[in-house]
C-alpha cells in the first residue's frame, strides 16, 4: 500500500536516547508495538469566503472522518501481513469508532490505533 509515498517524509533522527523518531511526526507521542499514529483529514465548516456551512453539507462530508494520513506507525504494526503495509505519508480508511483521538503539540487532531483498524489504502491525492 505505497499510495501517496513520500520518501521525504520518512527521513527517520536518532535521539539521545537511541530512539528512532520520524521526523514528518510532530504530536509529540509515538506509537509502540501494534499502534499507528494517524492524522484526520480536516472537513471544512466554513468556506472560503468566511459563510457557516449548513450541517446538511457537511454531513455529506461525514465519511471523510474515517479517513487519515498515516503520521508513524510502531515497530510490529503490520508484522503478520508486511505486503499491505501502508507507508509513512499514505492516506487509510480506518474504523470510526478505533482508538483514541488527542490534540498533538502541532495543534492537530490525531488518532492513535491498532494495525487492525486500518481497512484499506486510499489513493487521495
Amino acid at each position: 500500500m505505497n499510495r501517496g509515498y513520500n520518501p521525504a517524509l520518512e527521513e527517520i533522527v536518532l535521539t539521545a536516547e537511541g530512539i528512532k523518531h520520524n521526523t514528518f511526526n510532530k504530536s509529540g507521542m509515538h506509537p509502540v508495538e501494534f499502534k499507528v499514529l494517524i492524522r484526520q483529514r480536516k472537513v471544512e465548516t466554513v468556506s472560503a469566503g468566511g459563510i457557516a456551512l449548513p450541517d446538511s453539507l457537511t454531513e455529506k462530508e461525514q465519511w471523510k472522518e474515517s479517513l487519515a494520513q498515516v503520521v508513524e506507525m510502531g515497530s510490529r504494526a503490520f508484522f503478520d501481513c508486511p505486503d499491505d503495509k501502508p507507508e509513512v505519508g499514505s492516506w487509510v480508511v480506518y474504523r470510526e469508532y478505533a482508538g483514541f483521538k488527542f490534540e498533538g503539540k502541532d495543534g492537530d487532531e490525531y488518532q492513535l490505533i491498532n494495525d487492525k483498524d486500518v481497512m484499506a489504502g486510499y489513493d487521495y491525492e
